[in-house]
């Protein structure tokens, strides 16, 4: 697997619009109701055949990333998960989350399928005559950039200026919940 795993929604932000998973979880005692957005990241690499998907889970809520799992598409593979993953940050309910997601991945076979399509689509850029790929040349050399950094306030600006491309995502993710909200209200007459 590539020392860097590059965000679906950064290199293909229209099908990403569309097809980010949001889950609208009760998390009861377990973990706090709220909507989940499925945030997939892919190995770049294009001489790694990996087969998996790193899930950053986001709360709507919050904004903050409160999960991090690993699931590989080869069920037989010994390291397939999902599991948490033990490189990223995890909140005190990523655990939680894990069950639900895992169980989730294990139901919707057409939701995997999809991810296995976007696993391909960012293999495909890896190409140097695939529309995306000038695309995964930037944000590689970027990501290349930031770990040869030495200043801790360059690193503060390099880290705020990556947070802030999150942006666009947690504004699809706004805009799916609402939109979802709007049609349950209808339904409910509320």
């Amino acid at each position: 697997m590539s020392a860097y795993l590059v965000r679906f929604d950064l290199l293909f932000p229209e099908i990403a619009e569309h097809e980010t998973r949001l889950l609208a979880l009760n998390g009861g005692q377990a973990f706090p109701t709220d909507d989940y957005g499925l945030l997939e990241s892919y190995c770049p690499d294009p001489g790694c055949d990996c087969q998996r998907v790193m899930l950053n889970i986001i709360s709507r809520r919050d904004q903050n990333q409160v999960a991090t799992i690993s699931y590989g598409f080869d069920r037989t593979a010994i390291h397939a998960g999902p599991y948490l993953d033990p490189l990223n940050p995890q909140s005190p309910y990523a655990a939680a989350l894990l069950r639900i997601i895992g169980a989730y991945l294990e139901s919707e076979p057409a939701y995997v399928q999809r991810l296995k399509a976007h696993y391909a689509l960012i293999k495909a850029a890896a190409n140097p005559n695939h529309p995306a790929h000038h695309k995964l040349s930037a944000w590689l050399g970027e990501a290349q950039k930031l770990t040869k950094m030495d200043d801790p306030a360059a690193d503060l600006r390099e880290a705020l200026r990556v947070i802030s491309e999150h942006e666009p995502a947690f504004k699809a993710l706004e805009r799916k919940s609402r939109q979802k909200h709007r049609h349950s209200a209808k339904k409910t007459g509320k």
